[in-house]
C-alpha cells in the first residue's frame, strides 16, 4: 500500500498532478485504509465474542 503513496508523490514531484489532486487522492487513500482497519477490528471483535461462547 505504501507504493500508492510513493506513486502519488512521484506524480506530484514530476508535475503530473496538482497539489490539490495529490491531497484529494491521499485523503481518499487514507479513508479506505481507515475503512479496512475498522472492518478488521469488527471482524476480530466478532471472532473473540464467538470464541468466548465456545469456551
Amino acid at each position: 500500500m505504501a507504493n500508492n503513496t510513493e506513486l502519488l508523490k512521484k506524480a506530484l514531484d514530476a508535475g503530473e498532478i496538482s497539489l490539490l489532486e495529490y491531497m484529494v487522492e491521499m485523503g481518499l487513500y487514507y479513508d479506505i485504509i481507515n475503512q479496512v482497519l475498522g472492518t478488521e477490528r469488527d471482524f476480530q471483535k466478532a471472532f473473540a465474542e464467538l470464541s468466548a461462547v465456545e469456551l
